[in-house]
């Protein structure tokens, strides 16, 4: 039985940190708790040590009503 070829012949960027960061942001986007993992996994395995604080609440940029604060 032949040998599988891999799917993409040369994947350079998995010894890229900026391509396993790429993937662990992509990952948070969509809750996808396993490449999430996978990502830190990675990035750990290069060298790169990534810390991440709760998100904080952005005001809606296309909310364009400015709230009153009552000073004339």
């Amino acid at each position: 039985m032949p040998k599988q070829q891999p799917t993409v012949p040369d994947e350079p960027w998995r010894d890229s940190p900026a391509g396993w960061f790429v993937v662990l942001e992509r990952a948070r986007e969509t809750n996808d708790y396993e490449a999430a993992g996978r990502a830190l996994r990675e990035l750990r395995r290069l060298g790169v040590i990534v810390k991440y604080r709760p998100r904080k609440r952005r005001p809606d940029p296309l909310n364009t009503t400015r709230k009153e604060t009552g000073d004339a």
